[in-house]
């Protein structure tokens, strides 16, 4: 029995200590790792600091939000200077000043825990383009998990919504102002006034058609979709060097998320790795429908750089005609009339009296040509006046046939749009969104 209880009491013991080892292992442990999270705390309080003219900051609220630039400067060890220009401000540039820390919340937490005008209207419960006090808002984020440090990039990602948000070093001495008026004309080289839709290419072939840009929130419609079934909708950021979308997402087996725009600013060329992708202008004859789609008129200019001779000479007796009734002509061009569909559109007018007249035609579409068609059923009285008493006969004749279309200009907001008659290139002319 005592050898009994003398093993029994030797296995306590050896428990005993084992125990008591393993205690003062794990306090020796935890006091490290408390030291290492304090040390790596204070490095990146002095890191953002260390950012004389601040840094840009690339935001997404939310997985579902468009992003947002902002400038930060952590300016003393508490308080940072923001500034924005953005919808939600009315496209104007703001600052304000608000308070910031780096804690420790399983690991280092960058938090902006005091509320400043420009950033919180994020993570506001009121939704800043209604107003309306939801008790959600954007539901952006204000504390970020810091994921990545460099000295010149840090990587963060918000506790509540995951999104990746983006610190990059400011350069010194640039003007802040300056910046965002450089992000609003990337903003215009990108997708202009008119938002023309873009194509998505991996590997050389066409995968998606982005439309709705100018919203940065891209509605994507595959292929061999429709935009009523199979759309969907991706959230992205305009950044000084192009775009960056709200997360990498795959397209033919390929990962994409960011993209430059190239030296000549017709395309923007995916800049990730191993990904051979491209967002470009979609051809030109959808750039020529989607502006007639859109009730749009592409107007003709009468001078030797925008038609052939032959043409300028019809248009210029059509002009001829209008001046000699006292008249001043204002356009000429192609529409897609709400009611009368696909006509040629002449305008003029007699001080505040203006008359359109509009002359039918049919519109055939082939795979990489257009053909006009006379077809002399859809004019309405002033076009049909427009024939009879202003010469506009000779025109509509000329006009007629099979054309091969070009885009002038930067072609990825380009709404100019060159036509050359398939089978005599000295015959053609250019239409400009009106």
């Amino acid at each position: 029995m005592k050898k009994i209880i003398s093993y029994i009491a030797t296995i306590f013991l050896v428990i005993g200590i084992t125990t008591s080892c393993s205690r003062v292992e794990e306090n020796l442990f935890e006091e490290s790792a408390a030291i290492r999270l304090n040390k790596s705390i204070s490095d990146i309080t002095d890191l953002l600091r260390s950012a004389e003219n601040g840094w840009i900051m690339e935001y997404f609220p939310n997985g579902e939000s468009a992003g947002v630039v902002f400038l930060v400067n952590f300016i003393s060890s508490k308080e940072a200077k923001m500034a924005s220009d953005n919808q939600y401000l009315k496209n104007t540039y703001t600052e304000a000043n608000g308070y910031w820390r780096v804690i420790s919340d399983m690991g280092p937490v960058l938090t902006f825990d005091t509320y400043n005008d420009i950033f919180h209207l994020f993570s506001d419960p009121v939704d800043p383009s209604s107003g309306s006090s939801d008790g959600v808002g954007l539901g952006g984020d204000y504390e970020f998990l810091i994921v990545a440090i460099s000295q010149d990039l840090i990587t963060l990602k918000g506790k509540k919504n995951g999104t990746t948000t983006l610190l990059r070093r400011f350069d010194n001495g640039k003007d802040w102002k300056t910046y965002f008026t450089e992000l609003r004309s990337m903003n215009i080289a990108l997708f202009g006034t008119n938002m023309v839709p873009l194509r998505l290419t991996v590997n050389g072939n066409d995968t998606l058609t982005l439309k709705n840009g100018g919203s940065h929130i891209f509605t994507t419609i595959p292929k061999v979709g429709t935009e009523i079934d199979d759309a969907d909708e991706l959230p992205f950021i305009v950044t000084d060097y192009g775009i960056r979308f709200v997360y990498p997402f795959s397209v033919n087996n390929v990962s994409i998320q960011d993209f430059k725009l190239s030296e000549d600013g017709n395309e923007l060329i995916c800049i990730d790795k191993d990904a051979n992708a491209m967002i470009q202008a979609v051809l030109p004859n959808e750039v020529f429908h989607e502006m007639l789609n859109k009730k749009k008129y592409l107007n003709m200019t009468s001078s030797p750089e925008m038609m052939s001779a032959s043409i300028m000479e019809a248009y210029q007796l059509i002009n001829s005609a209008v001046v000699a009734a006292t008249r001043k002509l204002d356009y000429i061009g192609f529409v897609n009339n709400k009611d009368l569909g696909f006509t040629l559109a002449i305008m003029s007018s007699k001080g505040t009296s203006k008359v359109e007249g509009n002359i039918g035609y049919d519109l055939i579409k082939k795979e990489n040509t257009v053909q006009l068609v006379r077809n002399g059923k859809n004019d309405n009285d002033n076009g049909k006046n427009y024939i009879k008493n202003f010469a506009a006969n000779t025109l509509l004749n000329t006009l007629e046939g099979e054309y091969i279309l070009s885009v002038s200009g930067i072609k990825l907001t380009s709404t100019t749009i060159r036509f050359e008659n398939k089978n005599d290139k000295n015959k053609w002319f250019v239409l400009s969104m009106k």
